[in-house]
């Protein structure tokens, strides 16, 4: 039995070459696979945006209430410009725009963006958060615009503005 398995068995320099080959064929794919990687987040910017502005804009209509989305970094609380950990929707019982224990969450979404950077920049009234007012559900005052800037793909930039009427718009852009 023995004569048999060492006819079929590798060289030792049959085992490095291919051990070569895979090696060069993986180092050779990494660069597509962070790219395809890149891809994907930019193609779910969008509907994650238009997403959370439709849910704030209807639950402000629907519960007559003044809704918020800001950004958080534990989860827990409202930061600046966090947006790339993740973002809260809650409803603003004091009206201060600052999430606080008792205040009614909506959602809270995990976006952990790895390739580019989420960004709000909202109008005078806002800086910080998108609101949407309680007797229409309108962003009166929340003018602004989302801007997703690609770290892995120059010129693959997104600006989604959010109009007086609370709807969304997908705009590329070469610059951030």
């Amino acid at each position: 039995m023995y004569p048999y398995c060492k006819e079929n068995a590798f060289t030792l320099f049959e085992l490095i070459a291919i051990l070569a080959i895979l090696i060069i064929l993986i180092s050779l794919g990494i660069p597509y696979f962070e790219r395809f990687q890149a891809k994907q987040e930019i193609a779910q910017i969008y509907p994650l945006i238009q997403q959370q502005v439709s849910l704030a804009k209807n639950t402000a209509r629907m519960r007559q209430a003044e809704v918020v989305i800001c950004s958080s970094e534990n989860q827990q609380t409202c930061g600046k410009n966090q947006w790339n950990k993740s973002l809260i929707i809650f409803i603003d019982d004091n009206h201060n725009k600052k999430y606080e224990f008792g205040e009614t969450v909506i959602r809270i979404t995990n976006n952990n963006f790895k390739y580019g950077e989420l960004q709000w920049r909202g109008g005078v009234a806002n800086l910080q958060t998108v609101t949407f007012q309680s007797d229409t559900g309108l962003p009166r005052g929340s003018q602004g615009a989302f801007y997703y800037c690609s770290f892995k793909l120059s010129g693959e930039n997104l600006y989604i503005p959010i109009s007086q009427m609370g709807n969304t718009r997908l705009v590329k852009i070469k610059k951030c």
